[in-house]
Formats: C-alpha cells, structure tokens, sequence
C-alpha cells in the first residue's frame, strides 16, 4: 500500500509529466513533418514512465472488426511480450472487462488496484503478475464523438492509484486525447495537399 509520501511524490511527479505532455504536444504542433502518431505516442508513453515512474504505459485503440480487438499503438517500459499475449478486446465479454476495454467501452476511467485479488483481472493475471504489474488504470480517450482509445498504464505496487493521482491522470488522458485529435486533423489535411 502506498503511504502519504509515495503519493504526494508521485502527484508532483505526475504534474511534472503534464508539464511534459504539454510540450510535447505544443512541439508536435509546430514541427512540419511531424512524427509519426505512433512516435508520438511512444513519447507520450516514455514521458510515463520515465518521469510519471511507471512500470508499463500504452495507449490502444479499438479495432473495428467482429471480435473487437485493442490494437497497441504506442507503448513503453517493461512489456516482453505482454501486449501480444494478453489478447486485449473492448468486447462485452470476460476479455473485454479489463481496465483498457471497459474505459475504451464505457468512456469511464477504470482502475484496478490490485492485478492479484481483482476478478476481473483473471485473464491477465499470470502474465501480468510475471511482469511485476501489480495495478493498472485505463484511461479513455475521448473525442467529439466518445471515446476512441484508451491510454493504459502499470504500477509496481498494489493499491498504486490515489485519489489524487487518479485526477492528475484524468487531466493527463484529456491533454492526450486533445493532442491525438490534432495530430490526426493535421494529418488529414497535409494528406488532402499532398
């Protein structure tokens, strides 16, 4: 369980990740010949967890196919592997009711304090518990018409995701969300020049 400390340490941490955020977005939006989304997002993710001091950050988006898939878009930190076998969904079955569909599902944050007594986790919990996640807050990532991804994010220890943490992470998808939006606007219209 995390202390008072722990959670003040990681809010500031997590103000200091916004700030970052921001300007990454700001640049991203100044740049021509921008990165990729996907480069984008894998920034975004890095900012996570190198200055947010997560284990695992990643942001999916829903396939739009029968069996409703979670495509990894961007991703950082200790992963070996975890994204390809864990067979992510947004479905409204037993691999849809994890942290990532349900946000991307409901348009509702979802937190999973802890990996190991969740039964929702049960799914993932061998190969998350392996990788040393032991909480994980998805993070939907919304537009003009509802949510069209979700940002995911892994902690070491259980009980990981405060009150305040969890409002900072909130803001922080919303910057995100915001910044994907644009990204995709400029890349529609440079596309319509080309």
């Amino acid at each position: 369980m995390m202390d008072a400390t722990q959670d003040g340490n990681r809010a500031l941490a997590l103000e200091d990740a916004l700030r970052a955020l921001r300007s990454l977005s700001a640049a991203n939006e100044k740049l021509l010949g921008s990165p990729s989304e996907t480069e984008f997002l894998q920034a975004v993710c890095k900012v996570l967890v190198d200055i947010g001091g997560y284990l695992m950050a990643w942001v999916g988006f829903p396939e739009r196919s029968q069996d409703k898939a979670v495509r990894a878009a961007g991703q950082h930190g200790y992963e070996a592997g975890y994204l390809v076998s864990a067979n992510i969904y947004w479905a409204d079955d037993e691999r849809g009711q994890g942290p990532t569909g349900c946000a991307i599902r409901t348009g509702r944050t979802q937190v999973n304090q802890n990996v190991l007594t969740n039964p929702v986790m049960a799914p993932w919990r061998k190969e998350a518990l392996k990788r040393g996640y032991q909480a994980s807050i998805g993070l939907p990532l919304k537009g003009d018409f509802g949510p069209f991804g979700a940002l995911t994010i892994y902690a070491r220890e259980p009980e990981a995701f405060g009150e305040k943490e969890v409002h900072l992470l909130i803001k922080f998808a919303a910057e995100l969300s915001s910044a994907i939006v644009k990204l995709h606007a400029r890349i529609g219209s440079d596309a319509n020049t080309k």
